[in-house]
């Protein structure tokens, strides 16, 4: 188990945003979320067997959560993972649009 660096979470997939240059949201179809509690888990999960750093992935990550209940955000999971999983060394986030991100986000 010593070794292993980088583990990669996908936290949402599909997209609603409907560019007209894109393809992904007839594809994948539209956002879906993954659960925060099933994502806290599995970086729980991956931290205990020995990975330094938890890359969060998803097509469109900053509108994770709006298909939850509550709506949780982005920066929410975040902050959520950083205080329950300390173990966690370098927490990443793939592709992220910049002017959707949340006031938690750029908190954390």
């Amino acid at each position: 188990i010593e070794g292993r660096a980088r583990a990669f979470v996908q936290v949402q997939n599909g997209c609603d945003h409907r560019c007209t240059f894109c393809i992904i949201p007839y594809g994948r179809g539209n956002s879906r979320s993954v659960p925060m509690g099933a994502v806290v888990e599995q970086v729980k999960r991956l931290a205990g067997n020995g990975y330094a750093e938890i890359v969060l992935s998803g097509v469109d990550m900053t509108s994770f959560g709006a298909d939850l209940p509550g709506s949780p955000k982005l920066g929410k999971l975040v902050k959520t993972i950083l205080r329950q999983v300390p173990d966690v060394k370098r927490l990443r986030l793939s592709s992220i649009d910049s002017i959707e991100a949340d006031d938690d986000l750029l908190e954390a």
